[in-house]
């Protein structure tokens, strides 16, 4: 994984089934805080952004051993009590909004030409 933002659990990973077939599951937690409101550029240092729980994604990573594998990452949500907005850790291996990994989809496109 690219993104040193990633701490990954004591058990790394578990082979179980998902959807009928036998996957490979990767469990990590995405950890750094903001520097910014992305919606009004209030700073974190005001104590305006604040933590707010946490969601738990699923992504789906390309396959390893012919075997479909996800990674199941946790990332903190925050509240920018200046505009109150909520706002999530991203990470780059993953587009915004999207649970398909950058590298799976590249595979598919090479794949298809």
């Amino acid at each position: 994984m690219k993104d040193q933002n990633i701490e990954f659990s004591e058990s790394k990973f578990e082979k179980c089934k998902f959807r009928g077939q036998n996957a490979l599951f990767y469990y990590g937690k995405l950890v750094y805080e903001p520097s910014h409101c992305p919606t009004c550029d209030s700073v974190k240092p005001d104590y305006n952004i604040v933590k707010n729980g946490t969601k738990i994604s699923t992504i789906t990573l390309p396959q390893i051993s012919a075997m479909p594998t996800y990674l199941k990452i946790q990332k903190q949500r925050f509240y920018c009590k200046e505009c109150q907005s909520y706002l999530t850790t991203q990470t780059p291996i993953v587009g915004e909004n999207c649970f398909i990994s950058k590298r799976l989809k590249n595979l598919i496109v090479k794949r298809s030409n």
